[in-house]
């Protein structure tokens, strides 16, 4: 495809990129085919104007092949798909219109840009990293800045994140999930335990270890650990929230079907179930405890406000 001065006028380009295109391409036939300008973006450090170039040109049909490791101390633009047998490391950024498949690991040192899918058989590593699609790794995922996919982001192991993460869809670590706030579409799964400061997800968080949340844990449909769940703010669920030890929270819990942990259940504000509320050990609130039907408890029920149960309450 051939970008021209017109076409960049007419996707409204700003004044600044215009003026560096016809300086670079202008003095001749006044036009340069896609790559070309996105490889001398990449020389010349435009990093913001090959990511606008992309999302308003998108993806063509080019792909960068590479039988071994590639490595560039800077910074590597495609207007297609780039696809490596070995590693892909690039001092700065890496940038592909279409997607990007290696074999081994992904480094960029400052951010990793795929109008389409990121994917590597061992672990992607950079700064920011964003994928129109799904970024899957064999290992691990590790961001210092943040992590947004259209789809899902799943991993063998480790999911690491210095900010957000976000995934239109599911998330998903064969081991731990940590970042400061992590929202999904759908599901947040981690066969080990997820730490963050705030998770929301449109149907179920799950851990087989514990969850522990400095914000509020929001899910559509269920919260459950095999360990504890902890909050510093709140849980809500439309479904069901089940520990395998004890639920502690820093404000209120609220679920629309059974709370049950067990060892504790502890709220510095109510606890609200739609269902059952059970403990194998205290079930102690501050503002009140409710249940539609029966409370039980193992050990003792400690409640500031209200006792209310739709059936038996037992201790």
């Amino acid at each position: 495809m051939k970008i021209t001065t017109k076409l960049l006028q007419d996707k409204n380009a700003c004044e600044e990129f215009i003026e560096y295109f016809m300086g670079k391409f202008g003095k001749h036939e006044n036009f340069a085919f896609y790559n070309d300008v996105l490889e001398q973006l990449a020389k010349d450090n435009h990093v913001s104007w090959a990511i606008w170039l992309i999302e308003e040109i998108g993806s063509d049909n080019l792909i960068m092949l590479e039988e071994s490791d590639w490595e560039v101390a800077g910074n590597i633009f495609c207007a297609g798909t780039i696809k490596v047998s070995g590693n892909l490391t690039a001092g700065s950024w890496i940038v592909s219109g279409g997607d990007i498949k290696v074999c081994n690991g992904i480094l960029a040192g400052e951010g990793i840009w795929a109008g389409e899918g990121i994917q590597a058989g061992g672990s992607i590593k950079s700064g920011y990293i964003k994928s129109g699609r799904d970024i899957k790794a064999g290992l691990c995922i590790e961001s210092s800045e943040a992590i947004s996919a259209g789809r899902c982001v799943e991993t063998g192991i480790n999911i690491n994140v210095n900010g957000d993460l976000q995934a239109g869809e599911d998330i998903k670590a064969g081991e731990n999930i940590q970042a400061y706030f992590i929202k999904a579409g759908r599901d947040v799964r981690a066969d080990g335990g997820i730490m963050s400061s705030g998770i929301k997800a449109g149907r179920s968080i799950m851990a087989n270890n514990s969850i522990e949340d400095e914000g509020e844990i929001q899910a559509g449909q269920d919260i459950k650990a095999g360990e504890d769940i902890k909050s510093m703010e709140g849980i809500k669920a439309g479904g069901a929230i089940r520990a395998g030890l004890s639920i502690e929270v820093g404000g209120s819990i609220e679920a629309g079907e059974s709370i049950e942990a067990g060892q504790d259940v502890k709220a510095d504000g109510k606890i609200d179930a739609g269902e059952n509320i059970k403990a194998g050990g205290n079930i102690k609130a501050d503002n009140g405890i409710k249940a539609d039907r029966a409370i039980t408890s193992g050990l003792n029920i400690d409640v500031s406000q209200d006792l209310k149960a739709g059936d038996n309450i037992t201790t």
